[in-house]
Order: structure tokens, then C-alpha cells, then sequence
């Protein structure tokens, strides 16, 4: 406040260098965490399947960031921050589609769910792992083999392949800049009111003691 307040620098000079001190720790940390995913758990083994899955983690992963820049401008308390990201955050998780099959969400549901990042990236997931992969059942099994393909997963959970990239990393990578937007937005408006009213309360005290100089004189 004091450094816009004095013509220093604005807020997006002060949000942009915080945002981008901190891509290497969020790529690195996402690596890591993707990398130990894809090994233990035993995913497609080709590198070209690692990377789609890391591109889509490291898109979950900045939004998640910006969402938390946007309620604490929003809120402009952390303790209120850390109460409301929750509530903010778990009816985007329900209707992502890991919970909610996307085929029965009430339509009254349907800004929540296209507006879950979760579900963009759950499908992202999905497709990354079943097209095309056949699945292997156990002829000597007694349960029925419910799905022969990973393309029948991906028609269960009505999820289309073509959609890989648009519109689902699309989606992603639109809402993670329009949260750091609204988050700039806030912050901004914030800054601006309250440097407002200090010079407003700055004035009014120049003006109240200016008689009393006066009288001194």
C-alpha cells in the first residue's frame, strides 16, 4: 500500500514477480509428485503419456495457486482465507466427475460443473490412460469382465477423446490466468480504496492543524 501510495510500483509489478518466483518450485514440485504417481501405480510407460499426465498436473497444480491468490485478495484476511477456500473448493471436487458421473449431474449443477477444474483434468487423466489400452480379464475369474477397453471407461464416464487438448487443457489453462486476472483485479481495488482513504485522513489532519499553526503564528 505504502510503495503505490508513493508512485514506486503498481500491482501487477508486485503480483508478477511473486507469481513467477514461484513456477520452478511449483514445476519441481509437481514432477516429483507426478513422477512418483507414475511409477508406483503403474501407468502407461511411455514418455509421451508421462508428459501429457505432467502437463495436466502442472495445470491443476496453477490453478490451485491462483485460486489461492484470488480468495485471499478477495477475502483480504488469511484466517478468513483458509475458512472459505474449502467451501469454495468442494463443490468444483463432487462435480469433477471422479464422484458425479458427468452423464447424471443436474442440469442446476451445470455451472459447477464446467466450472471444476477437476473435471478437465480428470479427463484429461482418463484419456491419457485408457484410449485405446485393451483390458486384460482373467478367463478363470467368476466376476464378468465389465469393460474390454479403456475406450468403454472412457464412453462410461462419457468422456471424448478429441477432447484431450481442447477443450479440456484449454479450459484449465483459461481459468488458472483468469483467477491470477481477478486476483490482480482485487488486490488493485483493495490497494487503491485504502490508499484513497489514508490520503483522504492525511488531508483532513493537514487541515484541522493548520489553524492551530496559524494561532501559533
Amino acid at each position: 500500500k505504502r510503495e503505490y501510495r508513493n508512485g514506486m510500483y503498481g500491482v501487477v509489478a508486485c503480483m508478477l514477480p511473486r507469481i513467477l518466483i514461484e513456477i520452478p518450485y511449483l514445476l519441481l514440485l509437481t514432477l516429483i509428485q507426478w513422477g512418483l504417481v507414475w511409477a508406483l501405480a503403474g501407468l502407461n510407460r511411455t514418455f509421451t503419456n508421462f508428459l501429457v499426465g505432467y502437463a495436466t498436473s502442472i495445470g491443476v497444480a496453477f490453478i490451485s495457486t491462483t485460486l489461492g491468490y484470488f480468495v485471499a485478495t478477495l477475502t483480504g484476511n488469511a484466517v478468513i482465507a483458509a475458512a472459505v477456500s474449502p467451501l469454495f473448493i468442494l463443490p468444483f471436487f463432487l462435480f469433477g466427475g471422479l464422484y458425479q458421473n458427468d452423464s447424471t449431474t443436474p442440469v442446476y449443477f451445470y455451472p459447477v460443473k464446467y466450472l471444476s477444474w477437476f473435471k478437465y483434468g480428470f479427463g484429461m487423466l482418463l484419456i491419457n490412460e485408457f484410449d485405446g489400452q485393451p483390458i486384460n480379464c482373467n478367463p478363470n475369474s467368476t466376476t464378468p469382465c465389465v469393460f474390454t477397453s479403456g475406450n468403454e471407461i472412457l464412453a462410461y464416464y462419457h468422456i471424448s477423446v478429441p477432447d484431450l487438448w481442447f477443450p479440456n487443457f484449454f479450459a484449465i489453462a483459461i481459468m488458472a490466468w483468469g483467477y491470477l486476472a481477478f486476483s490482480i483485479l482485487f488486490l488493485w481495488c483493495k490497494v487503491r480504496q485504502r490508499s484513497g482513504k489514508t490520503k483522504e485522513a492525511e488531508h483532513t489532519n493537514g487541515s484541522v492543524l493548520l489553524p492551530s499553526s496559524a494561532k501559533l503564528l
